[in-house]
């Protein structure tokens, strides 16, 4: 079993640890060297795999979750973390550092790995993009849980919102490659 960090939003922190969020999708890097045949089988490094050779892990490995923090006297041991509130940027002047710079010992999230696959980013599945984190609430769907998020008439429309914000206006029709990670949550 391996270890490895994990970035997520606020947002997406605040739906793993209410159980909304237990699938990722990231991008399949160039030097991952993905290619999916039509029949579903994956082309890595040369040869036809069995398995994927995932960056972020294989199944029984774990992730811990680096999130925006800030060492800060009033929070989670010592730790402030972004996803806790927004009344962080009302009461506090805190100098928030990014989730790259959060080291192990400061994470208090860690998930295990439950599954890992390769497909192409439009071919997700309606439970799959509920599984992605987005909020359904007032007979909607919304990317994240601000209550001034557009609203969507399925969960998959929400979730190509939430992919657009992360990875720039455009990047869902390019339909790439991505991993799709299952999870499930095991600390706290």
């Amino acid at each position: 079993m391996k270890e490895r960090g994990i970035a997520f939003m606020a947002p997406m922190v605040r739906a793993v640890r209410e159980d909304r969020k237990t699938q990722t999708r990231r991008l399949t890097k160039e030097r991952d060297g993905i290619t999916v045949h039509p029949n579903g089988q994956v082309l890595a490094r040369g040869g036809w795999l069995p398995e994927l050779c995932c960056p972020y892990g294989v199944p029984g490995d774990r992730l811990w979750v680096r999130e925006t923090w800030a060492p800060h006297g009033i929070g989670e041991g010592g730790i402030a973390y972004r996803a806790d509130g927004p009344e962080w940027d009302d009461e506090c002047a805190i100098k928030w550092k990014s989730p790259r710079f959060m080291p192990r010992w400061a994470s208090r999230i860690t998930l295990e790995i439950e599954s890992v696959r390769v497909e192409r980013l439009v071919e997700i599945t309606e439970e799959d993009a509920m599984d992605e984190g987005v909020v359904f609430r007032d007979s909607c769907w919304s990317a994240t849980d601000d209550p001034k998020a557009l609203r969507w008439t399925t969960a998959v429309g929400a979730f190509r919102e939430l992919w657009e914000s992360i990875n720039g206006p455009g990047s869902w029709d390019i339909n790439p490659h991505v991993w799709v990670i299952k999870f499930r949550r095991i600390t706290p």
